[in-house]
């Protein structure tokens, strides 16, 4: 089995079941390991009132699945992998409730005892009942979370398999088409706007991270932002760091453009360069505004959310952002709803706790991530949770008590928790060791109200 298609036994298991009631392994099933189809993870409830009622939905994917696979010869073109939703209440299910499920349908199911890993693919995919999500089966990579809408808008599939999760664009083509903008000009804002020569854009982008700010002055959020965007780069120049925004305007008149950049202190494009204006939207799949896209030097992206982080770090004190470590924010908190967390607990709040916090995590967080392999379904995220509501909300919630510092690994979506043990120094080496636990099932941990 190669590497590129061994993602799929992390995602579903060894085994899958078939029509039948029976079991074959997962590789056998999925083209005998090559795995070249897309794969579509069909998600139903599961219980013994409803688990043979038939769904007006499965009987349209059923039609699209005979459609999209007639006249082939060799490995089919989609594939379906019925993935169940557990019930809340504890019921008695079995063996036999999935066969009653397979009734009539010529695709396969994750087996029971997959439990763990069917509520995993559920809140990845922020799934509810008769969510259709289609991956790529090379690579498990999401092409879309909407496929039911696309089957009953598209029957004949003559756009399958309508991908919407643009991949990020490498720094090459990023980089060609900021030098295309250099190459037209760029102007710099203010009272007294200027327009700059080629030699002086470049010059003005050189080894900068920059920040490509989608805006309008027509916009409300804009408009609000905006204001946090300009402290936040006169904080960052003024001790003495390398950052550079470009205002991409979406105002409806020229006049009205002039008067939103007289308030800014960066570089804008020209309001009469539409088309690299649309080449830059399209590159980054810009739906909405206010959108801050943050660069690196070596123009590689490092966030769309340039926005989200400003509006946390209004000091850009983690500048340039991008880290694999995330503060424990309002904002960001959601995120602890469909992913285990790693979360570091310090009592400070200042840059030097925030450096610490990255030395010991960074490494595990960068392992954790080599080892998601492209298809992440178990690796975690990490935060630091400084003094704050919704630090105190967390440790209320999960049954912690105040000390600090306290390192711990918080599993919602399974309702469980597990804590380094009491009087471990929290080194880079102890915390490696604590991830590895988790990564590799060992970890031992306590439901979460049973502390």
């Amino acid at each position: 089995m190669t590497m590129a298609s061994a993602w799929y036994i992390r995602a579903f298991g060894d085994t899958l079941v078939v029509a039948d009631g029976s079991t074959a392994r997962t590789s056998d099933l999925l083209a005998g390991g090559t795995c070249q189809h897309v794969i579509g993870l069909y998600f139903t409830q599961l219980t013994r009132a409803n688990n043979n009622l038939p769904n007006k939905f499965t009987s349209k994917l059923l039609q699209f699945y005979e459609h999209i696979n007639s006249g082939r010869t060799d490995a089919k073109r989609f594939e379906v992998i019925q993935v169940f939703l557990f019930p809340s209440q504890q019921i008695n299910l079995h063996d036999d409730s999935i066969k009653q499920a397979l009734l009539n349908v010529p695709w396969f199911a994750m087996p029971l005892h997959q439990q763990i890993k069917q509520i995993r693919l559920m809140h990845k995919y922020e799934a509810r009942d008769c969510s259709l999500v289609l991956i790529d089966g090379s690579t498990g990579k999401e092409l879309t979370r909407s496929a039911k809408e696309r089957v009953l808008e598209d029957a004949e599939g003559l756009r399958f398999p309508w991908p919407t999760c643009a991949p990020a664009p490498a720094a090459q083509k990023i980089s060609h088409l900021l030098s295309c903008i250099c190459d037209r000009g760029l102007l710099r804002g203010g009272s007294d706007s200027t327009s700059l020569d080629h030699e002086t854009c470049e010059d003005a982008l050189q080894d900068c991270v920059i920040g490509v700010y989608f805006s309008a002055h027509w916009c409300p959020p804009c408009r609000a932002f905006t204001p946090q965007l300009i402290d936040t780069y006169n904080e960052l120049k003024e001790r003495g760091k390398k950052f550079q925004v470009l205002f991409v305007s979406s105002d409806r008149s020229v006049e009205s453009f002039k008067s939103y950049l007289s308030i800014m202190p960066w570089l804008a494009l020209p309001y009469d360069e539409s088309e690299l204006r649309q080449d830059l939207a399209k590159l980054f799949d810009i739906h909405g505004i206010p959108t801050l896209v943050i660069l690196n030097t070596d123009h590689s992206l490092i966030t769309i959310d340039g926005r989200g982080e400003i509006n946390d770090d209004p000091l850009g004190k983690r500048f340039p952002w991008g880290s694999p470590i995330s503060l424990l924010t309002e904002r960001t908190a959601t995120r602890l709803y469909n992913t285990p967390t790693v979360v570091l607990f310090l009592e400070g709040e200042n840059e030097e706790d925030f450096n610490f916090g990255k030395s010991v995590l960074t490494t595990a967080a960068s392992n954790a991530q080599m080892q998601a392999d492209g298809f992440n379904l178990y690796s975690p995220i990490f935060f630091i949770a400084f003094d704050s509501n919704t630090s105190e909300w967390l440790r209320d919630y999960v049954g912690l008590d105040d000390d600090a510092p306290l390192l711990t690994i918080i599993d919602l979506p399974l309702g469980r928790i597990s804590v380094m043990e009491y009087g471990v120094d929290i080194s880079e080496e102890s915390v490696n060791e604590f991830v590895a636990s988790f990564l590799n099932d060992t970890l031992p941990f306590t439901f979460i109200g049973q502390l």
